[in-house]
């Protein structure tokens, strides 16, 4: 069985578009979690690649988030 790894994504705006749809094109990622300082842009993000945590606080993000990985996309 191969493992699926957790990823959250700093930064929502044009590069982190750019990382979900890498990400969601591989079947050993999953995406989980959505941070970017602006609500909007991290809220619009998860609606279009299906994340289902959003955050406005990276650290948050990161306390209460399982990651196995992070893309930092400011």
């Amino acid at each position: 069985m191969s493992q699926t790894y957790r990823v959250g994504i700093i930064g929502c705006g044009g590069m982190g578009k750019s990382h979900a749809s890498t990400y969601t094109q591989n079947p050993a990622t999953r995406l989980v979690a959505a941070m970017d300082i602006r609500p909007e842009s991290a809220k619009k993000l998860a609606e279009e690649f299906s994340i289902p945590a959003v955050y406005t606080d990276y650290n948050e993000m990161l306390k209460k988030e399982d990651l196995d990985m992070v893309s930092i996309s400011t």
